[in-house]
Parts: structure tokens; C-alpha cells; sequence
């Protein structure tokens, strides 16, 4: 029997998810997590084999909670499960470790059939993002400014951009105030931003807002 948890700030995509898995006799939901933090403590006392990951969450995200699963639990597969499709978030989550990243639009089939990738140890991405992947990684055109970033550099950005103050942030990533002073500093200079309002205008230019609600 592999062991899932689920992981979504909103109880009715749980639900939701939880049906859908219920077809699958091999997988049973053994925990849910409304939350980044709760998500990492459930992994530490229930040890599942498939974490079902969303990415927009209060407190620390998908990308953050993921990394921080990993860094103590290397053998789990977290799938990501999120509206947000465009790239740069596939690849970003990627960077994490994550194994898969799906559409929540995603079909049933599609879903089981990632689950079967992803334990049989290979990673599972739907073509079109895997295309879109490709692509940026071939051609200049489809890089945004954001992709010169550092992981940790866009995490902060991110932040940045939902209002969050610098000390908050020390203290959601258990960093010195200075370092997270650095990195937002480099986040700006690289974006060619004066402040956090430019940070932001620049995002909504983009087209990235939805991701920092």
C-alpha cells in the first residue's frame, strides 16, 4: 500500500483530490495539511511515500515546504498540484526536487498516471509543459527577466511581493535579517527595480501576479 499525504490550503481541493484517490486502491491518504509548516511536521511523523503538494499557501509556500521536506526525507515524491501551469513555477518547483507538477485541471487518467511514473522512480510532466521547458531552455525568447534569479533570490521576490517585510522573512526561512537585506538587494538590482512597488508593477507586466496572492 503506498501512503499519501495531501496537502492544500483549501478543504475542498483535499476533498476533491482525496475522491479521486480513493479509485486507486494502492494509495491511502494518510494525513492532510492545510498548511507549509504542518505539511513538514506531518512528513516527519507519518513518513508517507507521496506527498500531493499545492504551491500557494499561507505561511510558506509549495516551493519552500517541498524544499524543506527534502532536505530531511529524500526518498518521498512530491507531486505538485497548481492552477499555475506558465512557466517559470514548473521549473522552479522542479528545481526543488519535486517529481511531477500537474495541472489541477488535470484529468483522473493523467493523475494515476503520474502517480505510476513517479513510483517507478521517473519524473512526470504533461507535455506541453515539458514543451514549454524545452523551449526556454533553447531559446532566449521565452526567458523573462525572473529567470535570472537564484532559487532563493525568487523566493524572496516573491515574498517581496506579497507586502511581506524583510524581518518576516528572516524568520520564515530561518535566515539573519542582513542575508535576507542581500538578497533582496540583488533581487532588485537584478530586475533593475528602485523598490518593491517597481518589483511588483514589473510582476503585473509579466503577467506573474497570480502567484504572489
Amino acid at each position: 500500500m503506498i501512503t499519501a499525504l495531501l496537502v492544500d490550503d483549501h478543504m475542498i481541493a483535499r476533498a476533491g483530490l482525496k475522491c479521486i484517490l480513493r479509485s486507486i486502491p494502492t494509495i491511502k491518504v494518510v494525513g492532510e495539511a492545510s498548511g507549509g509548516l504542518e505539511a513538514v511536521e506531518l512528513v516527519k511523523q507519518l513518513n508517507p511515500q507521496i506527498v500531493f503538494m499545492d504551491i500557494q499557501m499561507p505561511g510558506i509556500d509549495g516551493l519552500e515546504t517541498t524544499r524543506r521536506i527534502l532536505s530531511f526525507n529524500k526518498t518521498v515524491k512530491v507531486i505538485m498540484l497548481s492552477v499555475l501551469t506558465e512557466d517559470p513555477y514548473p521549473s522552479r518547483l522542479l528545481e526543488t526536487g519535486a517529481v511531477s507538477y500537474l495541472g489541477k485541471g488535470c484529468s483522473t487518467e493523467e493523475l494515476m498516471y503520474a502517480v505510476s511514473n513517479v513510483l517507478s522512480d521517473k519524473r512526470y510532466i504533461p507535455k506541453a509543459m515539458a514543451q514549454q521547458i524545452a523551449l526556454k531552455n533553447i531559446k532566449k525568447d521565452y526567458y523573462t527577466i525572473f529567470d535570472t534569479l537564484s532559487l532563493r533570490e525568487f523566493q524572496v521576490a516573491q515574498l517581496l511581493m506579497k507586502g511581506m517585510e524583510v524581518k518576516a522573512i528572516a524568520k520564515l526561512f530561518f535566515l539573519n535579517i542582513r542575508t535576507v537585506v542581500a538578497y533582496r538587494h540583488q533581487v532588485l538590482e537584478k530586475l533593475n527595480c528602485t523598490n518593491d512597488v517597481q518589483l511588483l508593477l514589473l510582476a503585473k507586466k509579466l503577467g506573474l501576479t497570480p502567484f504572489y496572492r
